[in-house]
């Protein structure tokens, strides 16, 4: 059963994949034109990773669902991994600066999707990695919950972002 969850999920991921980010917000989220929606696989630095973390067992009513979804919102370390601890719920719009690896200020964008059970952030101007966006997902199938956790970008140094997404993400789900 294990197996089929998750191939359904590398369905889904692939479905999610072809909607655009946006795909919940009618504008470009926050009216923020520092941010890229769109990236081509053909463009000289595009990079891309997905990471898929099992999360537990899901309840009928689907209130572990979203008390999962309370709890990614609840803590901007969840949201945004980095070394120095920061702290405190995220909303709708929020500009937060995190470090990351030997840099200290990155800023980014948070765009919250309750609908989806997803939150997407957008790397801004000065970024390390930026343009780029990381979209994380609470999903439940077969009465188990997944987080899925996709990103993509041009930004500078692709295969770092890439080479280290499972273990950086890893330690932020444990």
């Amino acid at each position: 059963m294990k197996i089929a969850s998750l191939l359904f999920l590398r369905v889904l991921s692939a479905m999610w994949l072809m909607i655009p980010f946006s795909w919940a917000l009618a504008q470009e989220p926050c009216q923020c034109p520092d941010i890229q929606e769109q990236y081509s696989p053909d463009e000289k630095r595009y990079h891309a990773y997905e990471v898929i973390h099992e999360l537990g067992i899901a309840d009928s009513a689907g209130q572990n669902r979203k008390a999962a979804y309370q709890l990614l919102l609840s803590d901007v370390q969840l949201l945004a991994p980095c070394k120095r601890k920061l702290s405190g719920a995220v909303s709708h719009c929020d500009t937060l600066h995190v470090k990351i690896g030997p840099t200290s200020r990155n800023p980014i964008l948070v765009s919250v999707d309750t609908a989806h059970f997803s939150v997407t952030n957008y790397s801004l101007p000065g970024h390390f990695l930026h343009p780029g966006k990381v979209a994380r997902m609470i999903v439940e199938e077969n009465g188990m919950l997944f987080i899925i956790t996709r990103s993509e970008g041009i930004g500078r140094w692709p295969g770092i972002d890439e080479r280290f997404a499972e273990k950086v993400w890893r330690k932020v789900d444990d």
